[in-house]
């Protein structure tokens, strides 16, 4: 019995001596393996069933792009190798992006490379693109602003002005001109190239859109009476209650610019605050307050006054 667990013994160490000795010749051979695999040359490496090319992209960092994918050296097919993609040098010092952690002969890992957000470098600019192709593409966003109608205080349709890089955005509304100097409001903290912010960086006014607003020359003001030819501007002389006469001639209100029929008579109407205006004619702008000079009142003594240019001056 004493025998035969001796014998037992001896072939488990047998059997130890002889695992160890395989793990060793492996381990040996793998090396042989791998030193052959890297001095091939990449025809070569094809050829070899052992033996696998390892790719990589130039890293680009002027131009913040990674270059065409070329094929870079030779490693044993069996190498363990994480999936991750790396960052190396090669022996000249020029940087490239790897398919996996494994480096071929003579590379160097580069630590601090972040280059996840870089594009091929054949590959159309962002800028470049059409709203249409920025929207298609996940590598860039566009950016749409709206005209503002400063006059109306309001905001056109959103337009697309650029394709850009995709990045975060601060949600805060801006104001920007652009390079001929109009004003253009936008959703967000991204600005096209060459925009300007207009507000030196306070949140801008969150404009309504001008679609809601009546287009009628009656609703402009007269800034924006103006700029439209259909309507024209309503001119009235304002009334110096204090110097009991009839001041300059201001622009008070805007109209349509058809043919109207204005009677000879003078009328006296205010605004909201209550100053009152004289006008020459009986057409007043709609946005004052007719005031009937009924006898005794005061715009029947207002109607009377003088022109403040015709009082002797003091």
């Amino acid at each position: 019995m004493k025998k035969r667990t001796f014998l037992a013994a001896m072939l488990v160490a047998g059997c130890g001596s002889e695992d160890s000795a395989t793990s060793e010749e492996r381990s040996e051979r793998l090396q042989q393996q791998a030193k052959l695999c890297a001095e091939l040359a990449i025809h070569d490496c094809r050829q070899h069933s052992e033996c696998r090319v390892i790719s990589g992209a130039a890293i680009e960092d002027a131009r913040q792009c990674l270059g065409a994918r070329e094929e870079l050296g030779c490693v044993a097919a069996d190498t363990d190798c994480d999936e991750a993609h790396t960052a190396a040098r090669d022996p000249a010092g020029r940087p490239w992006w790897l398919n996996d952690s494994c480096m071929p002969a003579g590379f160097t890992a580069l630590s601090g490379a972040n280059v996840t957000s870089y594009s091929l470098c054949d590959e159309e600019p962002c800028a470049a693109k059409d709203a249409a192709g920025c929207a298609l593409d996940s590598r860039c966003m566009p950016i749409a602003g709206s005209l503002v109608d400063e006059p109306r205080q309001c905001i056109g349709e959103s337009k697309p002005l650029a394709c850009v890089e995709r990045q975060a955005c601060d949600a805060a509304l801006l104001v920007a001109d652009d390079t001929e100097g109009r004003t253009w409001w936008f959703a967000s903290g991204c600005l096209p190239p060459g925009f300007r912010n207009a507000d030196g960086g306070d949140p801008a006014v969150n404009y309504p859109p001008c679609s809601a607003q009546p287009d009628t020359c009656q609703a402009k003001s007269v800034d924006a009476c103006k700029l439209d030819a259909r309507c024209v501007v309503i001119s009235a002389n304002r009334v110096e209650r204090e110097r009991r006469c009839i001041g300059a001639a201001v622009d008070v209100g805007c109209d349509i610019a058809e043919a109207r029929w204005c009677g000879d008579a003078h009328t006296i109407a205010a605004d909201a605050s209550g100053q009152p205006y004289w006008f020459g004619t009986t057409c007043i702008a709609t946005n004052l307050t007719y005031l009937s000079p009924t006898t005794g009142s005061p715009q029947a003594e207002w109607a009377s006054y003088p022109r403040c240019d015709a009082l002797p001056s003091r």
